[in-house]
């Protein structure tokens, strides 16, 4: 199981994103964003099985939902 942002609609792949704020060290990351047709694609492809991903609404209209996905091992 796993969660995270909804990819920004027409924006998937990899995206590189600066970790930490401006204080300290300059630090950054990848994170990978896709549909969740794709990443149900990705955990069959990886040998899992019945994957289910979605996006849940934001309790509020307007905000940031969550992307939420599952999947079992054979």
């Amino acid at each position: 199981m796993f969660s995270r942002p909804p990819a920004v609609p027409g924006a998937y792949g990899p995206q590189g994103m600066y970790k930490g704020g401006f204080a300290g060290p300059a630090m950054f990351t990848y994170r990978y964003s896709y549909t969740p047709d794709a990443w149900e694609d990705f955990l069959s492809a990886a040998g899992l099985t019945a994957p289910h991903v979605r996006v849940l609404d934001a309790p509020k209209p307007g905000r940031i939902g969550t992307l939420i996905g599952r999947a079992e091992r054979r």
